[in-house]
């Protein structure tokens, strides 16, 4: 049976509840693949050489719903988020980082789920 991507989201908004900054950001890259895989798989991608970039550039094409070109936009901010969580030790990770990268990711979601 093909693994629900739809748990690695309710894995993110789980860590994310808890507030402290290593939840944040793991519960931030949990999400932010969830959907990356969501939308990988609705356009037919392996994860081969520099998946990210290949999905972000097929979704800008709009081969499917013209939305399609939203979601690149959006993937590509919450790719943003997921890489300051994971490597940047730097950036603040808090409640209101939190919160701005749910109000993208959850645009992202419910475009994704209204076109599919």
């Amino acid at each position: 049976m093909a693994f629900d991507w739809n748990q690695y989201i309710d894995v993110g908004r789980e860590l994310c509840s808890k507030k402290e900054q290593k939840y944040i950001r793991a519960g931030i890259s949990r999400a932010y693949y969830g959907l990356y895989n969501k939308l990988r798989l609705h356009k037919g991608l392996t994860t081969r050489y520099r998946p990210h970039k290949e999905l972000i550039d097929k979704l800008l094409l709009a081969e499917i719903f013209e939305e399609e070109a939203d979601l690149s936009f959006y993937l590509q901010q919450l790719k943003k988020f997921r890489e300051e969580s994971d490597y940047d030790g730097i950036q603040v990770v808090d409640e209101r980082y939190s919160k701005d990268f749910w109000l993208r990711f959850d645009t992202a979601l419910e475009i994704f789920e209204k076109n599919k």
